[in-house]
């Protein structure tokens, strides 16, 4: 979990996904949150250990990833048959230029399945500025991409 600051902290759920669906729940990530005192922690700090100013893609797809791994891990994400969240990559979708003057209110993700160069499925995601908390509307929006974004590629 971010910079490795608490593989130790993650915890199973035992909620089992339907045949071929991602699904997502909430109450995982809140608790996950609460318990490790991270409701307030930002984003970037967190997974980063740092916040930088203006985000480079590879820093972006750092926490997109690290993100996605720790809702599986917690739960919040459970994943159809034997898929793993190391299974799947997040990568901003290229072209993707870092914003001048003004930040762009979406950013296009692209999920991809691992051994697969072709996308798998491409989302929008509204985590742009990576200093808000943890348990921020953007960070729930994405987690809600997330798990669409993952059924499209289950279809």
């Amino acid at each position: 979990m971010g910079s490795g600051q608490g593989k130790a902290r993650r915890a199973k759920a035992p909620i089992i996904a339907a045949q071929g669906q991602a699904t997502y729940q909430k109450s995982p990530w809140d608790e996950f949150l609460r318990d490790n005192e991270l409701m307030s922690v930002g984003v970037a700090q967190y997974y980063l250990g740092y916040r930088p100013q203006v985000p480079t893609k590879v820093e972006y797809n750092k926490v997109l990833n690290e993100i996605f791994a720790d809702l599986v891990a917690v739960g919040a994400i459970v994943l159809p048959g034997s898929y793993l969240a190391k299974d799947f990559r997040f990568a901003l979708a290229s072209p993707w230029q870092t914003p001048k003057n003004k930040k762009p209110r979406l950013q296009p993700v692209d999920i991809y399945l691992k051994g697969n160069l072709q996308v798998g499925a491409h989302v929008l995601s509204g985590l742009v500025d990576l200093g808000v908390p943890l348990s921020s509307v953007p960070i729930n929006l994405l987690l809600i991409q997330m798990q669409h974004g993952m059924n499209s590629v289950f279809i």
